[in-house]
C-alpha cells in the first residue's frame, strides 16, 4: 500500500489518505485483511507514518515491512514517481537481494 498516510487524530492512529478523501485507520486494514483465511500474508507500507499499522496488522502468519516509523515521513524518489523504500523494496526483490531467495519476488512472496 502507497500513497500518503498521517498520525494524530482523534483514534491516535495512524492512517492512510484514501483518493476518496477518506480515511483508512490501522484497526480498520487488520479487519478487512483478517477477512482473508489465507497461509501467509506479507504486506509492504509505503506511507508516512506506516510504522504505526503494525500493532494492529501484526498477526502470526503476517510479514510487515513498512518504510518508516510511527513518528516519521517516508520519502518519495527524486527522479520517479514511486515511494523510496517501495521502489527499493520491489526492485530488489526482483533482482535476488538474498542468497536464500534467489528465485526473487515470485518464490519470496
Amino acid at each position: 500500500m502507497i500513497d500518503h498516510g498521517d498520525f494524530g487524530n482523534s483514534m491516535q492512529q495512524s492512517y492512510a489518505w484514501m483518493w476518496s478523501g477518506g480515511r483508512l485507520y490501522a484497526t480498520h486494514l487488520a479487519q478487512l485483511l483478517d477477512a482473508f483465511h489465507v497461509e501467509s500474508m506479507s504486506l509492504c507500507l509505503g506511507l508516512c507514518h506506516s510504522g504505526g499499522f503494525i500493532d494492529e496488522l501484526r498477526r502470526e502468519n503476517r510479514v510487515i515491512a513498512t518504510s518508516c516509523a510511527e513518528d516519521e515521513e517516508s520519502w518519495a524518489c527524486a527522479d520517479r514517481p514511486f515511494d523510496e523504500f517501495v521502489y527499493h523494496w520491489i526492485w530488489r526483490s526482483d533482482h535476488t537481494f538474498t542468497p536464500l531467495l534467489p528465485l526473487g519476488l515470485k518464490i519470496s512472496f
